[in-house]
């Protein structure tokens, strides 16, 4: 079939034409469907979520937020970011950046050249992944995964950040942040060939938001005494909406990772949903043990904590393995959407899985691939420097702790102080007329006794009362 300009219109858009014998349309339309479930984790999921639990003055800056930065990805995203993650190699860390809209590219079939092992002689172990379904659904899938990415960083920052501040931040973040991550990890970087396993974004996406949001929080500041002492959800219903979305879409989140409608797919949805479903009622036990009642904001992060800590392993874990979810307890910063906790310290524990290996899917070494250690526990004493890290951690936020106490004591002997001895000033600078007249005790007596009091006044002689009203009068100066 051709065009009336005279070109020869491809065969994926030819109506007549049959599918190509690499398209299983199973495995591209179990993609398409996770990635929209991806997509209505940000917009609406997170927008509503962000928009609920804030207070309502900020609630419509921090949804725009968020709306903003899902669609600012989109743009960035195939314009330069999908190649500099996923396409070819140009440094361990990045690919080269160049626009994934070529009408070739989009309607081929999938592949991330840079995922191609080799051994340490150069030959070829392990080729290129090649999933079975067209560029686009690649492109597709992998956006909105960078998009919810920002949407987490923007909950550190609700009610402190311009929205000026935020249209700069989106696309400067995306380029020399988000991209080094997922093409080191899953694009075939050094991180890849070192055989780093990150099954579904404990390191990509929720280790790097975390970090960002903790940074980007440290550099704004905190917000006002009073906005952290008192932080009232705007909208309950809206919170627990967001939610419901954030844990519906969770399944295209972790069923998508293995790029396949296969068994590892259906675990992954399993075990998401069993492991946020324990998450959320261990945290509201603990409510109830800890502040007497169950709380809604609580049960919230418990569902997010969940998610979160199942993530990295949810193809390759058993139903036993969300261990992360106590750690949360001993997280303090001020996050408006709790946002570093939730997503910062539960990637960087549960992407630690001891085994995370599978196989067959796009971006990630094949079953029985050799596995170099990781760098950082090939670090001599490793475990003796982490414990000792923890340790100065622990001291320090005892520090602070007293610190806190101590200034909070002082304050309140400073307020004790002023409410004893502050007197009122005079109203006027006239020593005559700051003095006033002072001030009579109420009368307590009987009526009778009242009767007999204001009788004896008026039958006083008329020089005493006269003595008595010029003593309340100073005498002019002498000049």
């Amino acid at each position: 079939m051709s065009s009336s300009s005279g070109t020869t219109m491809p065969l994926a858009y030819q109506t007549s034409a049959s599918s190509p014998e690499w398209l299983n349309k199973g495995d591209n339309a179990w993609q398409l469907t996770a990635a929209t479930l991806v997509g209505l984790q940000s917009f609406p999921g997170l927008v509503v979520l962000y928009g609920g639990v804030v207070k309502k003055k900020w609630a419509v800056n921090s949804a725009f937020m968020a709306l903003y930065a899902f669609a600012a990805v989109w743009i960035c995203w195939v314009t330069w970011a999908y190649n500099m993650s996923f396409g070819d190699r140009l440094l361990p860390l990045w690919g080269k950046a160049r626009p994934a809209l070529s009408q070739g590219g989009l309607v081929g079939q999938a592949g991330l050249p840079a995922t191609a092992h080799h051994f340490a002689s150069g030959a070829l172990e392990t080729p290129a992944a090649e999933p079975l379904y067209p560029m686009a659904t690649v492109v597709y899938f992998q956006c909105v995964f960078a998009a919810i990415t920002l949407v987490l960083v923007a909950g550190s920052l609700l009610g402190r950040m311009s929205f000026a501040a935020w249209m700069l931040f989106v696309p400067l973040w995306l380029t020399f942040s988000y991209t080094v991550g997922a093409f080191s990890v899953w694009g075939g970087g050094f991180l890849f060939q070192w055989g780093v396993i990150d099954y579904c974004g404990g390191y990509v996406i929720h280790l790097s938001a975390g970090f960002a949001g903790f940074t980007a929080a440290y550099w704004v500041g905190p917000r006002a005494q009073k906005d952290r002492e008192r932080f009232p959800p705007n909208n309950i219903l809206f919170t627990l909406t967001g939610a419901g979305l954030l844990w519906m879409g969770w399944a295209g989140f972790n069923g998508g990772g293995p790029y396949a409608a296969n068994v590892v797919a259906s675990m992954s949805v399993l075990n998401t949903n069993i492991c946020t479903a324990m998450s959320l009622l261990v945290w509201t036990c603990l409510d109830v043990v800890f502040f007497k009642k169950p709380s809604v904001v609580g049960a919230v992060q418990g569902m997010i904590t969940g998610l979160v800590c199942i993530t990295p392993a949810a193809g390759v874990g058993g139903h036993g393995d969300g261990r992360a979810g106590r750690q949360r307890a001993v997280v303090h910063d001020d996050d408006p959407a709790q946002a570093v906790p939730a997503a910062e310290a539960r990637g960087r524990h549960a992407g630690r899985h001891p085994h995370a290996r599978r196989g067959g899917a796009p971006g990630r070494p094949a079953h029985g691939a050799p596995r170099r250690p990781h760098p950082v526990r090939a670090l001599p004493a490793g475990h003796q420097l982490q414990g000792r890290l923890l340790r100065r951690r622990r001291a320090a936020r005892q520090a602070a702790g007293g610190r806190a106490l101590h200034h909070r004591m002082e304050r309140g002997r400073h307020l004790h102080h002023l409410r004893r001895h502050q007197r009122r000033r005079p109203a006027a600078h006239d020593p005559g007329q700051a003095r006033g007249r002072r001030r009579r005790r109420p009368w307590r007596g009987g009526v009778r006794a009242l009767g007999r009091r204001r009788a004896l006044r008026r039958h006083r002689p008329r020089a005493t009362r006269r003595r008595r009203r010029r003593a309340h009068v100073h005498a002019p100066e002498l000049k």
